[in-house]
């Protein structure tokens, strides 16, 4: 934590002090398990230029820390509003008090990964995405708090470009069924996981999402071969991943067949 403080005692220069982590736009601290909320004080205090901010794996990280990405904790001047992308998959102590917090500064977010992050539920997701109107990129896999109704929330108030929604046990077609009809602009999504995901969703999904270029339903054990096979048929523009190693060749799923 003590990186992103300064230290006055051992380096008592003004100049140090004024300008240290000033100039920082993008900041990478992914998988360091000893970072604290203390370290989001001083990132959060210094790094007043931040757009692009990568926390993920930080599991002692709590709602606090988003209090302080929204405002100095020192002067209390708002922080947050140049904020562009934001990852805290599996900062597993974050709750819906951490989106809340967020929705109120980082309003012109494009990316935040989520993924992991066990406590956020539907109301959460809500209050993110009618604040975050700018959101086009969300990683929200293994929330298994997460229903239909956050995705029709995401549906209501955002185009998104890409989403990751892979590993969570409530999501069913309904929910699929109305982002591919909202989602029009779709590029990439993962299922993969969604075990009460049927052929009825990935049809929707190739029939709405035109500009669709990536469908992954890794282990969804409710969608068959034919129905892949078909999507392959029609919409030959796009990746279908279904099993772990890749996507399987049209022909292996022929003589599969046979």
């Amino acid at each position: 934590d003590e990186v992103f403080h300064f230290d006055s005692s051992g380096d008592g220069r003004r100049a140090a002090d004024q300008n240290m982590l000033r100039s920082v736009v993008d900041l990478n601290v992914s998988e360091c398990p000893r970072l604290t909320d203390s370290s989001l004080s001083g990132i959060g205090s210094r790094c007043v230029s931040l757009t692009s901010l990568n926390a993920s794996g930080c599991t002692l990280l709590t709602d606090a820390a988003a209090r302080h990405l929204v405002a100095d904790p020192n002067t209390g001047q708002p922080r947050g509003e140049k904020l562009r992308t934001l990852k805290l998959s599996y900062c597993m102590n974050l709750t819906d008090v951490c989106l809340h917090t967020l929705s109120k500064r980082c309003t012109k977010l494009h990316t935040i990964d989520l993924s992991g992050c066990v406590h956020f539920t539907d109301d959460g997701i809500k209050k993110l995405a009618s604040h975050c109107r700018s959101l086009q990129s969300l990683g929200l896999a293994r929330c298994k708090r997460l229903t239909d109704r956050a995705l029709c929330d995401l549906a209501d108030h955002l185009w998104v470009e890409e989403l990751d929604i892979s590993s969570n046990a409530k999501v069913t077609d309904e929910g699929i069924d109305v982002l591919s009809m909202e989602f029009a602009g779709l590029r990439k999504l993962n299922a993969s996981g969604c075990d009460k995901v049927t052929n009825r969703a990935v049809v929707s999904v190739a029939r709405h999402c035109r500009a669709l270029k990536e469908l992954q339903v890794v282990g969804c054990s409710n969608i068959n071969v034919e129905c892949l096979e078909g999507v392959r048929r029609d919409r030959p523009d796009v990746n279908v991943v279904w099993e772990e190693e890749g996507v399987r060749p049209v022909e292996e799923i022929e003589k599969e067949k046979k």
